[in-house]
């Protein structure tokens, strides 16, 4: 029984390492889905709870927009629309992305909402929280996604 303050340091060390921001979790990869790219929006109070949204383009440009649990609209991205969006997506250096760290408070402490954008890129999968990660909404992949995504939605606004 002598070895057990050396055991609790072996522990405590490793649960330091566990703890300390580093390279390592750059490289987590996103939860594995069908699809070029995923953007979730969740948070804030809705009738019937959380609010979530989901909107996932798959390679071929078909499009699905979920609101909580149901679908709402299917549609497909221009030829156009997909080539502009894989060459983004392809472009995009994600361990650059993800080396700038957020450090706010996430909005959904107070009735807000965070966006995780999952991408199904040439290097992997990756997946960045907007409450983790200071998302840079003038870096080509994000400009060029919210604005399709503004279009998804008043595309299907007009249905």
């Amino acid at each position: 029984m002598k070895n057990t303050g050396w055991t609790a340091l072996a522990v405590l060390l490793l649960l330091a390492a566990s703890l300390a921001p580093g390279r390592a979790e750059a490289a987590r990869p996103a939860a594995s889905f069908e699809g070029l790219v995923k953007v979730t929006d969740r948070g804030g109070l809705c009738p019937r709870g959380e609010c979530s949204s989901e909107v996932v383009i798959g390679r071929d440009g078909r499009w699905v927009w979920k609101d909580g649990r149901s679908a709402l609209r299917e549609g497909r991205l221009s030829a156009r629309e997909l080539s502009s969006l894989k060459a983004a997506v392809r472009k995009t250096d994600f361990e650059a992305v993800m080396a700038r760290r957020f450090s706010g408070t996430c909005p959904t402490a107070f009735d807000g909402q965070e966006r995780t954008y999952a991408f199904n890129a040439p290097q992997g999968a990756v997946a960045i929280p907007s409450c983790t990660y200071d998302v840079d909404p003038a870096l080509p992949v994000f400009r060029l996604l919210n604005d399709l995504l503004t279009k998804i939605r008043l595309r299907s606004a007009a249905r």
